[in-house]
């Protein structure tokens, strides 16, 4: 996982691994999630802070298996009542 990582800085100890732009583009990658939990897991275990990224929650390809593995889960909505309705939805699913 770490040899395609991006590095943010010269130092190489911030890095990114890109995921998908687009719900559809997780299908293929569902089978992965576990394996990811455990990549996730592993590096934690060395010191590294994790942050994960799973899209829009509630479409049917999301990184359930990250959601559940996850220390500390953070929903980021838009200020607009269709964005908050939207979030207190899925929150009602992640809960579950």
């Amino acid at each position: 996982v770490l040899g395609h990582a991006i590095a943010l800085d010269p130092t190489e100890t911030r890095l990114v691994l890109t995921g998908v732009g687009e719900a559809t583009q997780a299908r293929p990658l569902a089978a992965m999630w576990a394996g990811m939990v455990e990549v996730t897991r592993d590096l934690g275990a060395g010191g590294a802070d994790v942050v994960v990224d799973v899209g829009r929650l509630g479409h049917r390809w999301e990184a359930t298996a990250l959601i559940q593995a996850a220390d500390v889960v953070a929903v980021v909505t838009r200020s607009c009542l269709a964005g908050v309705t939207a979030a207190r939805a899925a929150l009602r699913t992640v809960r579950e």
